[in-house]
């Protein structure tokens, strides 16, 4: 895996955090915070990367994922 492709992946990570729709509930306490359950984990293989983490308690857990595949394009070899 090239630096270029591990550079996507950390740019993907900037996509993954869009504004909430316009037909999202409105609410004057702010946005919710979700404390970490674990640390990240980051996997590295030969054409994909994928970074996790757990966030929130055991009997509501939230999986935060982010993944990217290398398909053989041009500007990632």
């Amino acid at each position: 895996m090239t630096i270029r492709a591990i550079l996507a992946c950390a740019a993907l990570a900037g996509l993954a955090a869009p504004e909430a729709p316009a037909f999202a509930a409105q609410d004057d306490r702010g946005p919710t915070v979700i404390d970490p359950a674990g640390p990240w984990q980051l996997d590295m293989a030969e054409n994909n990367c994928r970074l996790a983490r757990a966030f929130g308690t055991e009997e509501k857990k939230t999986l935060f994922l982010l993944g990217f595949v290398d398909k053989g394009y041009p500007e990632f070899d």
